[in-house]
């Protein structure tokens, strides 16, 4: 007989185990199993539910060996649908069956799953939806195995949600106009308005998709897919839990080389080759030199309508692939809205990091490195962290000030860091001569912003 002394002590056996004593009633054990698991660090929603298990708050029913119900009993027809659906993501995934506690809802209340502890999950579901077996499999899968990317999670659950009922992903034609996938990935679904902002998916987080409505797991699931293809789905498993912590700072496209041999930006390039998407800005002007000029001035309103288009175009030229981080750079800090803000910051990274596999100009590089310090400054919350950063940020614009003296796009773009830098890193008589040296030069890209900067209360000498 098992005993909190003699079963593993991890979360998921651990709450297994609550389960059962619960359901036993045996209440002592009961709650010493939630007192471990509360010293093991559960918190949140799993804390609250460990208590409310122990101390009788809610009541629970055993349907099967690993299946659990709240507050009412499952039917026999019920509990052998989640039985097979079980049984059959288990053995997708060859991993073992997960424990499962089921509340049912109101049929207007969607269907979703409580997870983050792989092999045990709390699905929230309504009668109607539990009597379909391809929604089961699509949650269940989400309590067996996640990497808490939550884009890679919607696809995997997704491809087995239309596995079992052999259906087909279909992708629509506009897939094209959207930021790269790598960029995708490393959004976090559960926080960011990020995949709802770009492209509507319905409940982007609550489980299985609306109908009609799930493009962005379609896309996930259809990327899922080509992973299991090139390697294999045991070997997807083995690697699944593992990437979370690797997919960060714009490095996704690289690791999914080095683990999975698939190319992110090749999938990327063969959507816009082969949909062909006509809805593309023709621009005589090179696009580099109008998001250059967009982004020494700060104005937005220029780049907005030709997001899209670069997006596309980046994939075939380097020039291109530049404008387009220029112009997130600029929609990332020309806003007042700090949480819109956010939803550009991936995709730069992303950007930057493929920029430099690509080969482009070194003083690009050497620019958006300095901009990577003033992204991380902004996502900083802990006071120590605000000073190291802005320290960081302020040496990364000072060494490029120094290294391209007389370059007009380096002068201006850390004249403007300069304003809000933690030191001086020239004297107001160096910047106003710098400056001055890049009005005089006429330059239409730059000419403006220098004389902006030239009026700005910063750079007035009487200060």
């Amino acid at each position: 007989m098992d005993t909190l002394e003699n079963i593993k002590k991890t979360p998921r056996e651990l709450f297994a185990f609550l389960c059962k004593m619960t359901a036993k009633e045996d209440w002592g054990v009961a709650r010493d199993i939630a007192d471990e698991l509360a010293n093991l660090g559960a918190q949140g929603t799993w804390l609250e539910l460990a208590y409310d298990l122990a101390d009788g708050l809610k009541v629970i029913f055993q349907a099967s060996e690993n299946v659990f119900s709240l507050e009412e009993e499952l039917s026999a027809n019920q509990t052998e649908l989640i039985i097979e659906a079980q049984e059959w993501v288990s053995n997708k995934l060859g991993l073992e069956i997960p424990t499962l506690v089921f509340e049912l809802t109101s049929n207007d209340d969607g269907v979703h799953a409580i997870t983050g502890i792989n092999g045990f999950g709390l699905i929230i579901i309504n009668e109607e939806s539990l009597k379909e077996k391809s929604l089961l499999v699509h949650e269940i899968t989400h309590c067996t195995l996640m990497s808490r990317s939550l884009f890679l999670d919607e696809g995997l659950a997704t491809i087995f949600q239309n596995s079992i009922i052999n259906k087909n992903v279909i992708l629509e034609e506009d897939y094209w106009d959207r930021p790269s996938i790598a960029s995708l990935i490393e959004s976090d679904w559960s926080n960011d308005p990020y995949f709802t902002h770009v492209v509507p998916v319905g409940i982007f987080n609550l489980g299985a998709p609306v109908e009609g409505d799930d493009k962005m797991h379609r896309l996930s699931a259809y990327l899922v897919q080509l992973l299991i293809d090139a390697k294999s789905i045991d070997y997807v498993v083995a690697q699944w839990s593992k990437l979370k912590p690797q997919l960060k700072d714009g490095r996704t496209a690289a690791v999914f080389q080095k683990i999975f041999g698939v190319n992110l930006w090749e999938i990327d390039a063969n959507f816009i080759s082969e949909l062909n998407p006509i809805a593309l800005i023709k621009e005589e002007k090179s696009f580099l030199d109008i998001t250059t000029k967009a982004l020494m001035e700060g104005d937005k309103i220029i780049v907005n309508p030709y997001l899209p288009t670069l997006r596309v175009k980046a994939f075939k030229s380097n020039d291109d692939l530049v404008a387009l981080i220029k112009t997130l750079i600029l929609l990332s800090f020309n806003d007042k809205d700090e949480n819109k803000n956010k939803l550009f910051h991936t995709e730069a990274l992303v950007a930057m990091d493929w920029a430099k596999d690509r080969g482009c100009n070194e003083k690009d590089l050497k620019i958006f490195d300095a901009y990577k310090y003033v992204f991380k400054l902004k996502g900083a919350a802990h006071v120590i962290n605000i000073r190291k950063l802005g320290t960081q940020t302020s040496e990364a614009f000072e060494k490029l000030i120094k290294e391209y003296p007389n370059d007009p796009e380096v002068i201006i773009t850390c004249a403007k860091a300069q304003k809000v830098s933690y030191y001086d890193m020239l004297s107001i008589e160096e910047w106003r001569g710098k400056l001055n040296d890049v009005v005089n030069k006429k330059d239409p890209l730059f000419y403006i912003a220098a004389k902006k900067l030239l009026n700005d209360p910063k750079y007035l000498l009487e200060n």
